[in-house]
């Protein structure tokens, strides 16, 4: 009887170490009993489900992360700009003088920026366009660059003094500011700048360079 009781002993501890079985591999005898188990295929259905669904939340921050970089480094708007107008380091010259136009990105976001912007002169307090807008100089190598929040694109600004060409000719006319419109942009912004400007549209006094990526301060 004792022989008896020890041989039903050693049969239930083989049925209840099925389960851990599972996880070992190295272990044959589990696998010829799976069968007989009634909750085997739950079990199996439950890792299976546990395997396909693992790479579920790596998949959700992989598309998360990619698709934040493009939607936040498209071209740099108005609405992210901030303008300051400058004097530029050694800014005379004789019949001219030299400004920095400055464009600081105030966004919480990278934009993309570069290449060659607009500027004119305005006044009569309605901002109206007085003479002709600004002419490129072709010298300036054009280049498209990143601006992280915070960081500055800057252009050099030649302005040629109006009393350089004859009164008959020039039409002098009192300048409130700039409208600066930002590379690719179609809507402007608006810094105080008053001088006198050429009300004739025949005189060029406005000669812009590309816009730079400003070294950090």
């Amino acid at each position: 009887m004792a022989v008896v009781a020890l041989a039903a002993g050693c049969g239930a501890s083989g049925t209840g170490a099925a389960p851990s079985g599972r996880s070992s591999p190295s272990q044959p005898a589990p696998s010829r009993t799976a069968p007989a188990s009634p909750g085997q295929p739950t079990a199996t259905a439950s890792v299976a489900a546990s395997v396909t669904a693992t790479p579920e939340p790596a998949s959700k921050s992989a598309s998360s992360g990619s698709g934040s970089s493009p939607a936040r480094s498209g071209a740099c708007t108005s609405d992210d700009l901030q303008v300051t107008v400058r004097p530029s380091p050694g800014g005379a010259a004789a019949g001219s003088q030299y400004s920095e136009i400055v464009l600081t990105n105030s966004s919480d976001h990278v934009c993309r920026t570069g290449g060659f912007g607009g500027v004119s002169y305005v006044g009569k307090g309605s901002g109206v366009q007085i003479g002709a807008p600004a002419i490129r100089d072709r010298t300036s190598a054009a280049s498209t660059f990143l601006l992280q929040p915070g960081a500055s694109a800057t252009e050099q600004l030649r302005e040629t003094d109006a009393q350089n060409y004859p009164t008959a000719k020039c039409d002098p006319t009192p300048v409130d500011g700039l409208r600066i419109y930002p590379p690719n942009e179609t809507h402007s912004l608006y810094a105080a700048h008053p001088t006198t400007g050429c009300a004739n549209k025949a005189v060029r006094l406005l000669e812009i360079s590309a816009y730079r990526q400003s070294p950090a301060r």
